[in-house]
């Protein structure tokens, strides 16, 4: 993103605040490849399925058409194994080891953004700050499976396509393709797509025709209508689990309840932002909080339809998905935290600050109205 001027004041404030995110992501890396992936579902489903892809040489047709696999979730997208396929071409062959370093890469790549976005809106103080801040959200503790590169595909697109609706530029390409591995990558991506072209209509009704929304559009189409075509459809869920679900509502709901997300407090920060904020402060985050909010209906009622034990479902999986939007959730509540900071000043020098650079700037001297 194009970065504002700064004084080098603020600037040098920023760089120990860095110092302690580059710390955190050191100790995260450190957690990641301290062994190969270790979850069930990377032995069961995807590292299973990349291993089984770097031996074929190829998508592995016959095994995904043997509904002996359906322990491997045949319908899941397959953009992570794929992804996994590229470390070993790059390697010369298939070596889980050290895997976790794309997490760590995942995580870097969305707090880079996140970083670039606050600063020019805010100034480097408010945007090392803010990074700090989100990247527990960023390092996804589940190594191995799709919550690392959906939360980095998903956040990345929606931060660059809010950028260009606020800069009244067209949607940003990068943007639109970013939502489309998103989709790629796992089932929670197809709603997130859908959540996003709402959010992008409510917005702003003309951006919705524009050409790069066309890309995650098209490969979705896609996506589903091979799926549909190989018969790869989802086991999890039945119209038999909204029966059950409709039979007893509330027991559904105090099941939901029962589980909280990975940081708790950032969600309840997130409701009193949207309560205080009011219609102002949506109008201005409308495309990122209509976004959430409608993915967030829309995987609650994916667990109406649950086939399996619905609290083992919601214990296992909720804190995984939940996980997903974090980072969106951070930078919104950042975004209405950073409101009682003014918008860019003038600086002492004429260079662009924002209240909080002057504040770290280690003066006690309100900058000049």
């Amino acid at each position: 993103p194009r970065r504002l001027e700064q004084t080098p004041g603020a600037s040098r404030w920023a760089i120990p605040i860095d110092a302690l995110t580059i710390a955190v992501l050191a100790g995260y890396a450190k957690y990641a490849t301290i062994a190969p992936p270790w979850e069930w579902d990377f032995w069961s489903i995807w590292g299973l399925k990349g291993r089984l892809f770097w031996a074929a040489h190829s998508i592995d047709w016959k095994f995904l058409l043997d509904r002996e696999h359906d322990f491997a979730h045949l319908d899941y997208p397959l953009l992570l194994p794929l992804t996994f396929d590229v470390t070993a071409v790059v390697g010369g062959g298939w070596n889980d080891r050290w895997l976790g370093f794309l997490y760590v890469a995942f995580a870097c790549s969305t707090l880079l953004v996140i970083r670039g976005l606050t600063e020019e809106e805010h100034g480097p103080i408010a945007g090392a700050v803010t990074t700090l801040a989100v990247t527990g959200c960023c390092c996804s503790g589940w190594v191995g499976l799709g919550e690392g590169p959906m939360l980095a595909y998903s956040s990345c697109a929606l931060l660059l396509i809010r950028r260009s609706l606020r800069l009244n530029d067209r949607i940003s390409p990068l943007g639109a393709v970013l939502l489309s591995f998103a989709a790629l990558t796992k089932n929670e991506g197809l709603s997130l797509l859908i959540a996003t072209l709402i959010g992008v209509t409510l917005s702003s009704k003309t951006r919705i025709r524009e050409s790069a929304l066309l890309v995650p559009i098209a490969i979705t189409t896609a996506l589903l209508l091979v799926r549909r075509l190989l018969h790869l459809q989802a086991s999890d869920f039945h119209l038999a689990g909204l029966r059950n679900t409709m039979a007893d509502l509330p027991g559904f709901l105090r099941t939901m309840t029962s589980v909280n997300p990975p940081h708790p407090i950032l969600w309840i920060m997130f409701g009193s932002a949207l309560v205080i904020g009011g219609a102002a402060f949506f109008e201005r985050e409308r495309l990122l909080i209509t976004t959430i909010v409608l993915h967030l209906l829309a995987c609650i009622a994916a667990y109406s339809l649950s086939a399996l034990e619905l609290g083992w479902h919601v214990r296992n999986s909720w804190p995984r998905v939940s996980s997903q939007i974090e980072p969106l959730i951070g930078f919104v509540v950042a975004s209405f935290l950073l409101r009682y900071f003014p918008g860019q000043r003038s600086g002492p020098s004429g260079e662009s600050e924002s209240s909080i650079d002057v504040v770290f700037r280690g003066t006690c001297v309100a900058p000049d109205s």
